[in-house]
């Protein structure tokens, strides 16, 4: 099929609405959610030039919404055919097998469909942004490099995202507001509509990107997303000049339902709260906020704040906390920005004091010589 020599932004506009009118009848909850979708969709078309691509997912309060639906859209459009689904592993270390398998596969479109536990996964984070995988193949001690140029669909109810994952994901919001979602009528299969105007829905993205880059491509002044430049500059604000939403606006849907970052911002603002920048260890923060196993009381005022915090971060599973778990996590947040709040390390390895400052506080020495506990 034929592009125009020279598309200009209107030519971008009627192709962006091109794109949007198979999308009528899903009942996204703003326009961010309805721009995910169609950057999900120049992603696919481009992944192949690009270095990397954040995943974007697909999110409903229900099942049968048409979460899966959209991911077949998604793929259809690309590759003529529905996206390859993979179920979510039981653990991290199920999940990394079975995204090097994909990868080895080489899947152009990779779903991971019905997601029902929060995503925290290093080897996906890695794989998003990283050009090359390299993993050792289950069951024998071969490592293999492996071309990550997929572009990566995250399907669920209620998708919860943690960790540095959450840095690198869209989500599209879907809400039909209704029990029984699945049991609602559609005018024709989306699918067949989809692989009958396919060429038409591709020459459409096409020219969005086309148009973009002849115009100059202008960034219309969007934030930077670290990671993804080159993504962020050809897909994200091609899609923006045409006139849809920005799909990173529900970036902060994912980091503020995010319950690890949730707990280290409420954390932070306790503990400088309750001790300003007094260091504490671990073992000495613990005592300090554990609950009373007698009366339920704890030492210090903000304590049942403290330790909501310290149990979604390092419970042991009995009612306490794991000291090597929260030791852990506190190393992982060390120097991050929460909430305005950055936690700071001392010396000393495992018995090593923490404190918190404001992040625009440079004056680290303000802790200097507050006693210790």
């Amino acid at each position: 099929f034929d592009l125009p020599e020279a598309p200009t932004g209107d030519d971008a506009a009627r192709a962006r609405a091109i794109l949007e009118a198979p999308l009528a009848g899903f009942p996204f909850v703003d326009g961010a959610s309805r721009a995910v979708v169609l950057s999900a969709v120049l992603t696919a078309i481009q992944r192949k030039v690009l270095r990397s691509a954040p995943a974007h997912g697909f999110n409903a309060p229900t099942p049968g919404s048409g979460k899966t639906l959209l991911a077949d859209f998604v793929s259809n459009i690309a590759t003529g055919r529905d996206a390859a689904k993979m179920a979510q592993g039981r653990d991290g270390g199920e999940d990394k097998k079975r995204l090097l398998a994909v990868l080895m596969d080489g899947d152009p479109i990779v779903c991971i469909d019905n997601i029902e536990r929060t995503v925290d996964d290093d080897a996906l984070c890695t794989i998003l942004t990283e050009s090359t995988y390299r993993d050792r193949i289950l069951g024998e001690s071969r490592v293999v490099s492996i071309p990550t140029g997929a572009t990566f669909l995250l399907t669920g109810n209620n998708l919860t995202f943690s960790g540095d994952i959450t840095t690198r994901v869209l989500m599209a919001t879907i809400d039909p507001k209704s029990e029984r979602p699945e049991e609602r009528e559609f005018d024709g299969d989306l699918r067949e509509q989809v692989r009958r105007d396919r060429a038409a829905l591709i020459r459409a993205a096409l020219t969005i990107v086309k148009a973009h880059q002849i115009a100059g491509r202008p960034t219309e002044g969007l934030r930077p997303f670290g990671r993804f430049e080159q993504w962020s500059a050809e897909v994200r604000a091609a899609l923006v000049w045409s006139g849809s939403a920005d799909p990173c606006e529900t970036r902060e849907l994912v980091i503020e339902n995010d319950p690890r970052g949730a707990a280290l911002r409420s954390l932070l603002e306790n503990w400088r709260a309750e001790w300003a920048a007094q260091p504490l260890t671990v073992a000495a923060l613990i005592k300090e906020i554990e609950p009373d196993r007698k009366t339920g009381l704890h030492n210090v005022k903000r304590g049942p704040e403290l330790w909501a915090a310290v149990q979604t971060l390092a419970s042991d599973g009995r009612g306490g906390a794991n000291p090597r778990m929260l030791s852990w996590a506190l190393r992982h947040a060390a120097g991050r920005v929460y909430g305005g709040l950055r936690l700071q390390r001392g010396e000393g390895g495992s018995a090593g004091r923490w404190w918190v400052q404001a992040a625009d506080d440079e004056q680290q020495g303000e802790v200097a010589h507050e006693p210790d506990m």
